[in-house]
């Protein structure tokens, strides 16, 4: 007889020594990082339990991959979405402050030479653009929030958009058709309802791809974001992780987002 996990003679996988070691030291990390019903926990409690008297919990978490429960009554999920709303809204705040101090408002002219089909074939032709308004991907869960100008020709009504750290950079647009060039700067200020009508709440956090269910079992479970932050708090000072979970629980701090902000859009 040869064991299939480890491949020695005298044992099958069942009584493997080598896969239980693995199992407990699993077991026992969950266990100290605080955690009561994991994956690894009920596999180490199947692999010690007399043969025929295995206990399994059916249910199994979608969302944080955990037995005992449905993602209809986690607790991470629930965790999850206060987290979510006061990060989201806190770098929310964070660029609009940034955009209130920028050179660069509503109003700001800009021009582009675009290739315009003639009789003769295609032609450059200039035309005016105005930033009207600023835009903030709906996803926040980041420390390197990138807002965008959108800007409207006034004659044709068309938009376009371009990220405003093009232009506070000294970069310029990159883009290599068509690319737009600042005329004129204008420093205003954005309307007071700007970062209002962005900012979620638990109840629309709910509907958002990081907790709604879509059938895709690799959408659903828990993003890593929220893992990594819960484990980095959670981490006491006796760990060998401990400085390395402080620096990045710093990294997740409002003080460093508006830094990072900053120096997204500082000069080159």
């Amino acid at each position: 007889m040869r064991c299939s996990h480890c491949h020695q003679p005298g044992h099958n996988k069942r009584t493997c020594p080598i896969l239980t070691k693995r199992l407990k030291r699993r077991h026992d990390t969950d266990i100290a990082e605080g955690h009561t019903n994991t994956s690894a926990i009920q596999q180490y409690k199947d692999r010690i339990a007399p043969k025929g008297m295995k206990v399994r919990v059916s249910r199994q978490c979608g969302y944080c991959q955990r037995f005992g429960h449905t993602r209809r009554k986690c607790e991470a999920m629930e965790r999850d979405k206060v987290t979510y709303e006061k990060h989201h809204n806190m770098v929310l705040r964070a660029v609009r402050d940034y955009i209130s101090s920028c050179p660069i408002g509503i109003g700001s002219l800009f021009s582009q030479n675009r290739d315009v089909w003639a009789d003769t074939g295609y032609i450059k032709k200039e035309r005016k653009l105005v930033v009207v308004d600023f835009g903030i991907s709906s996803d926040l869960m980041t420390i390197s929030p990138r807002p965008w100008l959108e800007m409207i020709d006034f004659v044709t009504g068309e938009r376009l958009f371009k990220s405003l750290r093009y232009f506070t950079s000294g970069r310029g647009d990159i883009s290599y058709h068509n690319p737009v060039r600042l005329i004129s700067a204008e420093a205003s200020l954005i309307p007071d309802d700007w970062a209002e009508k962005k900012m979620v709440r638990i109840g629309v956090a709910a509907k958002h791809s990081y907790f709604k269910r879509s059938g895709d079992k690799s959408d659903d479970e828990r993003a890593w974001a929220f893992k990594r932050i819960e484990r980095a708090e959670k981490r006491t000072p006796d760990s060998v992780h401990y400085a390395d979970d402080q620096r990045f629980i710093s990294e997740w701090s409002e003080k460093s987002i508006r830094e990072n902000i900053i120096k997204l859009h500082a000069r080159a």
